[in-house]
């Protein structure tokens, strides 16, 4: 499983392999079933902002069809922490 880098590290990328039997699989469905820790849709955002390379080039298509045997790599950044802001309250 592939979870983000504890607070203060830089985020590592993770390498995977895409096997013969998901040739022709969209990128992000098949990082969806790689990862079960992450929604498609944040996958497609991690996609979007380039975070994911194919064979060494940045994917900024969700819907690239994978060949056998490419690599895949993927960058989980830091969570931001959230920043609530007060609201007056009348």
């Amino acid at each position: 499983m592939i979870l983000p880098e504890p607070a203060g590290e830089p985020p590592a990328p993770h390498s995977l392999v895409v096997p013969a039997e998901a040739a022709g699989l969209r990128l992000d469905r098949w990082l969806a079933g790689m990862l079960a820790a992450f929604s498609r849709s944040r996958l497609q955002a991690l996609i979007a902002a380039g975070n994911v390379r194919v064979d060494g080039q940045a994917a900024r298509d969700a819907g690239h069809k994978l060949k056998a045997g490419q690599s895949v790599e993927i960058t989980i950044p830091p969570p931001v922490p959230a920043q609530p802001i007060a609201q007056h309250i009348p």
